[in-house]
């Protein structure tokens, strides 16, 4: 998503009620459903209103949400270079972001597989 708002910034300077309607009809994007909710909203309220809105109404976990918050005020409001900064700045904390989920779910991934076993075992004790 990012880098496609980027992409549109820097070479075409298009508008973000129009960059965000067509990320809403990404299908790549689709589980991002706040952005639906933020092109609706674009209808009668002004970007940084709806942005706000629809991340704070979205399905997304906290640290997600304070990114994409921190995001969606950064747009519109300098100059493309400023943009663009902005853009790249939260995509190195996603991508940080990114890795620390990965980390944490091969972590408890293997936590969980063993507790698993160890409950099996248990259970076939307890029944014999």
């Amino acid at each position: 998503m990012i880098q496609i708002i980027s992409s549109e910034i820097r070479y075409s300077k298009t508008a973000l009620n129009v960059i965000v309607h067509k990320l809403s009809e990404n299908r790549g994007l689709a589980r991002l459903e706040f952005l639906s909710g933020c092109r609706k909203m674009l209808e009668s309220e002004a970007f940084p209103q709806s942005w706000k809105t629809s991340v704070e109404k979205s399905q997304v976990n906290y640290e997600e949400r304070v990114l994409l918050l921190s995001f969606g005020a950064g747009l519109g409001t300098s100059d493309v270079e400023g943009q663009l900064s902005n853009c790249e700045l939260h995509k190195a904390l996603f991508e940080n972001n990114l890795q620390n989920a990965r980390e944490q779910s091969n972590r408890l991934g293997k936590l969980y597989t063993s507790l698993g076993v160890l409950g099996g075992i248990l259970a076939a004790l307890i029944i014999v």
